[in-house]
């Protein structure tokens, strides 16, 4: 039995042997129980259980002769959370907004969980293609982080990054790559040189260069990242394909083709080399027996085919 189911089952007789008690006292235990037993069941992706748990909490909580107003608002945030994971977008906003207007009343205006629910609020607006409210929320909770946090702080650079991805989707590539180049910088000066977010952030940065034309820029970013990547050998991700393909890309002209450029043979074949690099750890990665392992390996046969035959399409 793993872990968390372990903790399930201590949960629930901890809830049955105290539910007999009539005291207040314990019926906020039984509560604290219950958030507790919600998260249990969100690590073994029981998202129906987590989130009945967490309403049976807010049940208790609300209907208590003294209310637990942060502890109210802590269940409507982790109430929304759920309903994001279950794509219940608007019931999620909805308790976001709900926790949002509790701790505005209950902590200092640049309290950095003030930050947390902005940053929510904003991932539901952009479940709903809402950029322009996403950035809204995504820019309240960079002010509250840089008036609360060090001037160089992970939550920081991951703020400037999300905002980046939204300006990305509105097709505003010049500011997008600005806040990626900002969360990069701050990456860099804060996390160790093998970090995946780095990796994360030359990716984006890279992605911007390339489709701006900047292929010399872009393929330095990319095997920036790819080195990163293949250092974490340990564990599978899910992108590296992703950074082969984006190699293998940027090894190309701006009309796509490799007969234009001085040197095409050499560049296919550098492009073939990140492709053959792709399918030799895909090939390694089938002994975990990860369940993308044969998608991705015939996305990159794909590839390789479609360089060969020079026709690899320009994204």
């Amino acid at each position: 039995m793993g872990q968390h189911a372990k903790a399930t089952e201590w949960l629930k007789k901890l809830i049955n042997d105290i539910s007999v008690h009539s005291s207040p006292f314990y019926y906020i235990i039984v509560a604290h129980a219950y958030n507790h037993l919600a998260v249990a069941y969100i690590h073994q992706d029981e998202r129906d259980k987590a989130l009945e748990c967490f309403c049976t909490a807010l049940d208790i909580v609300s209907n208590s002769t003294s209310p637990d107003k942060m502890g109210t608002a802590t269940l409507y945030s982790n109430i929304g959370a759920v309903y994001i994971k279950q794509k219940r977008i608007s019931e999620a906003l909805e308790m976001f907004e709900k926790s949002l207007e509790i701790h505005s009343r209950l902590v200092p205006s640049n309290h950095p969980s003030l930050a947390s629910l902005h940053n929510s609020i904003a991932t539901a607006y952009i479940f709903q293609d809402d950029y322009d409210d996403a950035l809204e929320h995504y820019d309240k909770a960079r002010q509250i982080q840089c008036s609360s946090l060090q001037s160089h702080h992970p939550d920081i650079a991951a703020v400037y990054y999300n905002i980046a991805t939204v300006l990305l989707k509105k097709d505003d590539l010049l500011k997008a790559l600005e806040m990626y180049n900002k969360s990069l910088e701050m990456r860099l000066k804060i996390l160790p040189p093998d970090h995946l977010d780095i990796a994360a952030s030359y990716t984006a940065v890279s992605l911007i260069e390339q489709i701006r034309g900047n292929y010399n820029e872009a393929l330095k970013g990319f095997n920036q990242a790819h080195q990163i990547r293949v250092n974490d050998f340990k564990n599978y991700h899910v992108d590296i394909d992703v950074i082969y393909k984006n190699l293998a890309e940027a090894f190309r002209a701006e009309d796509g083709s490799f007969a234009i450029l001085k040197q095409p043979s050499k560049l296919m074949e550098e492009a073939l080399i990140q492709v053959k690099k792709a399918q030799d750890m895909l090939t390694a990665y089938q002994k975990v027996n990860f369940p993308k392992i044969m998608q991705d390996l015939m996305g990159i046969d794909l590839i390789k085919k479609q360089i060969e035959a020079n026709v690899y399409p320009l994204p």
